[in-house]
């Protein structure tokens, strides 16, 4: 049976699609048509799969962006080569029997429980490589599946080293970096009003358009400032065992929760280690850090680890104190005043890249960034929400930490409990003859 499809590549594409490696990655500026031809290619390799029941799929860094960039290009795309159309799922089925779904990164739990045999992971800089690591490369071992890696730089993160591994000799990858000035997608006169528009910095420019890893992410609040000590305080601080180690936590109760591990060495700091990790309880967190060979000092707590839990009638903070934890609360401030104060901490802060983790927790620093309005075509006051967010905000803690001033005066370390009589209006027998003695002493008085 012959097909057709209405997809004509460029001239760039041909090669990644006659690629016979199962690793791919492919970094391309905007504009440069990177999702109409992954998903021309996720169309071409299920027409083409002899396998029973395949399945291929498409990941962006949220649902709502998969949905709005990929879907009509899925649909328009497989055209005849179509059986079913599942607009609820986002999702295909051909008519040899396979199926293409898109999904979003911000939902891991979709891509749970299931096989592929190709996927793509677009702006894969944007998403939590852990949705990598831990969901989507076990469910590709069992058929072999494929898997391509693309997106436009967004600073030095695990997209770069990713990047940097697949180039390689010997990596066994297809890999590809496609620049505006070389690829004749965009014209030079059109390139040039883009990189002059107002509004427009150099480093957006380089970044979007010339695949530049190393010019600072648009927005980012901390991103020049890495830049800038990556050659003086990135390097390998490991633990000191002569030394305390602190915690900075940002507490998940629907997300993740966020630990940085520091050790104070006077006026430096040295970030020996990282925690980030998604549906843990405070005793699966406390066993964890058991495991660790460090001497802790302070646990340094956001305010709402006060807020007692519904389920356990404790807070965070009293959990973390009765498994033995000292605590600090952190004083409540605006995010801005956060923001400021991390600023001012990160020249006095030796990153230990050495460990993995670290360089996990900076990948999130890195593209901690404002929230970009499209319609008002400016920067929101406000952080955006994603991945990112959870490791920026107990590093914020940490900078308040720090600061002796941003501790709370009554925040003391809570290794005495004080009892307090509290008067009860539930009428049983036992508060009855409480408040009785209550009273018959308060007469001897």
């Amino acid at each position: 049976m012959i097909v057709t499809s209405p997809y004509v590549p460029r001239p760039h594409s041909l090669a990644f699609h006659a690629r016979r490696e199962r690793f791919s990655i492919m970094v391309m500026h905007r504009r440069a048509g990177k999702t109409v031809m992954c998903i021309a290619d996720l169309v071409d390799k299920a027409v083409q799969c002899k396998k029973p029941m395949a399945r291929f799929g498409y990941v962006a860094p949220f649902y709502s962006q998969a949905k709005s960039i990929a879907w009509n290009y899925l649909k328009h795309y497989a055209g005849n080569m179509v059986d079913k159309v599942m607009e609820s799922e986002l999702s295909v089925v051909l008519k040899n029997g396979a199926i293409i779904r898109l999904h979003g990164a911000d939902n891991p739990d979709s891509l749970r429980g299931v096989y592929w045999d190709g996927i793509v992971l677009d702006e894969y800089g944007n998403m939590n490589p852990r949705i990598f690591n831990e969901i989507i490369a076990p469910s590709l071992s069992d058929r072999k599946g494929w898997c391509v890696f693309i997106g436009t730089p967004a600073g030095p993160n695990f997209f770069y080293d990713l990047w940097q591994s697949a180039t390689l000799d010997g990596s066994g990858w297809y890999h590809m970096m496609l620049k505006a000035s070389e690829s004749g997608v965009i014209d030079a006169q059109e390139l040039e009003l883009m990189r002059t528009l107002p509004g427009t910095d150099e480093n957006s420019y380089l970044q979007e358009f010339e695949c530049s890893f190393t010019a600072a992410i648009r927005g980012s609040y901390y991103g020049e400032q890495l830049n800038a000590l990556e050659s003086t305080n990135f390097g390998e601080y490991k633990y000191d065992p002569l030394k305390s180690v602190h915690l900075a936590f940002d507490i998940g109760y629907t997300d993740d929760t966020s630990i940085w591990f520091f050790q104070n060495n006077g006026r430096e700091l040295a970030i020996i280690d990282f925690y980030t990790e998604s549906g843990k309880s405070v005793p699966e967190i406390m066993d964890f850090l058991r495991t660790k060979p460090y001497a802790y000092g302070t646990f340094y707590l956001p305010h709402d680890a006060k807020n007692k839990s519904f389920q356990t009638g404790k807070s965070t903070r009293e959990l973390m104190v009765a498994a033995g934890a000292q605590t600090r609360i952190v004083s409540k401030l605006s995010i801005q005043d956060g923001i400021q104060a991390v600023r001012k901490t990160l020249p006095q802060c030796y990153f230990n890249i050495s460990n993995p983790d670290v360089k996990f927790g900076l990948n999130a620093l890195r593209l901690y960034q404002r929230e970009w309005d499209d319609k008002k075509r400016m920067f929101k006051d406000a952080p955006k929400h994603d991945w990112a967010s959870n490791p920026a905000d107990a590093f914020r803690y940490l900078a308040l930490a720090v600061n002796p001033a941003s501790i709370k005066a009554q925040s003391t370390l809570l290794n005495v409990k004080k009892e307090v009589n509290v008067a009860s209006n539930i009428l049983n027998l036992d508060n009855l003859y409480r408040d009785r003695k209550n009273a018959e002493r308060n007469k001897r008085v």
